[in-house]
């Protein structure tokens, strides 16, 4: 079975949720046994520093990479007609759009429709082409994988989407992710921090409630630092006013981008891990946290509660007072933190990219061409 890829994800300098999900997951189907190879289509050739990242992909002999030049309608066209030139029998999408031409069944990846939910957080122009392109993406699909049940539900609720059409394919941890043992010299060493300080990764978006966050630490104002890991936007620069208007900003470090590789050392040296989102279609930090041993506090709300299970605190994302008083409970209460880091970790191994794969796997030889 030859499975078309559009791979473009796996050369992205800042990886996050789409990027790392294509990246694990297309790594564990190119170890599963079976008949199947992965034709993974790029828009140009990867950089000789960019060759150790996708090892796993140059040493397996059931990939291969093919290099469509970035011409207009690379995706629209002359990514889907070069797979099917090279016989591809099914394909595999990570960027929720399918091409106008798709010559053979397809699977679309969902991950979440946060635009639907929060507009006003979108350019416009986004968001019409958000509503344009999903319906017919959805509609052209053979199948579709939603990363999460809640993902499942909001993509039946909105767009009509028969349920036996949508496969659940969830997000796992790096197997990486687990306690670092010299965590705490680790990030004295790469950030200056000292250890058992609060947590948050993830981008400055408004849906992640950032803001929320920073209200509730300026209400206890505890003596641990807060940290927070991410890409910066647009949207960083009212979240640090925010700050100096609270009166926390010599309390909050903003550390910016953080190397996958440097997360587990993070997570690990860390009090809490705090991810207060309005909105997830999985909230992948959460799974590296616990993976790593970290207590976790989470909002109720979309799939956090899905993933945490009852390895977390959940709190009200509306309500800083709320947030703030299970943070300062975690830190001073080490038997909980203890309860809840080792509830973590047995969670995290009930989420597993093998099984993931081999669930995609099973999807795709039901969908595929004779």
């Amino acid at each position: 079975m030859r499975i078309a890829v559009e791979a473009r994800y796996l050369l992205a300098r800042e990886k996050t949720g789409v990027e790392n999900y294509t990246y694990f997951l297309l790594a564990s189907l190119a170890q599963l046994e079976g008949d199947h190879e992965l034709h993974l289509y790029l828009h140009r050739r990867p950089r000789p520093e960019e060759t150790a990242i996708l090892q796993p992909f140059l040493s397996s002999t059931r990939c291969r990479f093919h290099v469509v030049p970035p011409l207009r309608l690379w995706l629209k066209l002359w990514m889907p007609l070069a797979a099917r030139l090279q016989k591809a029998q099914v394909g595999i999408f990570p960027g929720s759009i399918l091409p106008i031409y798709l010559p053979f069944p397809s699977v679309m990846i969902v991950y979440d429709l946060c635009w639907n939910s929060f507009p006003q957080c979108y350019p416009e122009r986004e968001i019409r082409i958000f509503r344009d392109i999903y319906p017919r993406s959805l509609a052209a699909a053979k199948a579709v994988f939603a990363i999460s049940e809640f993902s499942k539900g909001d993509i039946q609720r909105i767009y009509n989407t028969p349920a036996e059409k949508i496969r659940i394919i969830p997000c796992a941890a790096d197997p990486r992710f687990s306690p670092v043992s010299d965590a705490p010299e680790q990030v004295r060493r790469e950030w200056g921090l000292e250890p058992g300080y609060i947590l948050a990764v993830g981008t400055s978006h408004p849906r992640k409630n950032i803001s929320t966050l920073l209200r509730a630490y300026a209400a206890r104002k505890p003596k641990q630092p807060l940290a927070l890991i991410g890409p910066s936007g647009n949207t960083s620069e009212p979240l640090a006013k925010l700050a100096e208007e609270l009166g926390i900003k010599d309390d909050v470090r903003w550390l910016g981008y953080a190397p996958h590789h440097q997360l587990p050392a993070l997570y690990s040296a860390a009090g809490v891990f705090v991810m207060p989102s309005l909105y997830e279609g999985f909230g992948m930090p959460v799974l590296e946290a616990m993976a790593c041993g970290t207590p976790i506090i989470c909002s109720n709300t979309s799939a956090l509660p899905e993933v945490a299970g009852d390895a977390a605190l959940l709190i009200d994302p509306q309500q800083p007072e709320m947030l703030a008083e299970a943070m300062e409970k975690v830190l001073s209460e080490e038997r909980l933190a203890e309860e809840l880091s080792e509830k973590g970790r047995r969670r995290a191994k009930a989420f597993d990219w093998n099984h993931s794969a081999q669930l995609a796997l099973n999807c795709l030889r039901e969908i595929c061409l004779p």
